[in-house]
């Protein structure tokens, strides 16, 4: 854990100085590792979100998309290069949506230009999977 002090609180930051009224301390990783905050969706939330954007056939295992799919995907697979309407079974989804996983980090570096800081801690993994 690093602990500002005069000399160090430019590289540890002042949160303080950036938000008057915030409270400010550092924290360690271990800390942090006790929140258990998820890096990734659950099994069931990745369930849950097919369920509301895909109904399946469990006759003939072949999919068609919700509005709510339409509305989530449509885009993102149309500016990938996808045809949503040839999608129609659950491998072509998810292939799909690996395929187009680039417009998603696309988008989130977009709204992150926003915040020099952020960007700059994250310039290297867009680098990396925007395919720019």
């Amino acid at each position: 854990m690093i602990e500002p002090t005069p000399e160090n609180l430019a590289e540890v930051g002042d949160v303080r100085a950036k938000h008057p009224g915030a409270q400010s301390r550092p924290v360690s990783a271990a800390a942090l590792e006790a929140q258990e905050l998820p890096l990734a969706p659950s099994a069931e939330d990745v369930e849950r979100e097919e369920r509301r954007c895909i109904v399946e056939d469990l006759a003939t295992g072949r999919i068609r998309f919700t509005r709510a799919g339409f509305r989530e995907y449509g885009p993102r697979f149309a500016q990938a290069g996808i045809d949503i309407n040839g999608i129609s079974s659950k491998t072509a989804f998810k292939q799909a949506c690996l395929r187009s996983e680039y417009v998603v980090w696309r988008r989130l570096r977009d709204r992150m230009k926003e915040n020099p800081e952020l960007m700059a801690i994250m310039q290297d993994f867009f680098d990396q999977y925007c395919l720019d």
